[in-house]
């Protein structure tokens, strides 16, 4: 049988007790700030992967404009 700890409480009780019951004033502002909150997270997100993603593609092209060049002298060297 499962031992229940009497001091825990549930997220659900917490928010009552921190910000008050759903649908009073409180409660409604934590939850409308806390929706802008995790909107801004996503979006920091979303900006760091396309960051990401936009360095790696730097990275590739450096090195493809480098073999470029390697690939020029080569040419260079053959016709002299």
């Amino acid at each position: 049988m499962k031992k229940i700890n009497k001091n825990l409480t549930s997220f659900s009780d917490h928010l009552d007790q921190q910000y008050g019951k759903k649908d009073t004033a409180a409660r409604k502002k934590f939850e409308q700030e806390f929706e802008v909150f995790k909107r801004e997270v996503m979006l920091q997100e979303k900006v760091n992967e396309n960051l990401k993603q936009g360095d790696d593609l730097k990275s590739i092209a450096k090195e493809q404009k480098n073999k470029n060049s390697q690939q020029n002298k080569n040419l260079k060297l053959k016709v002299i």
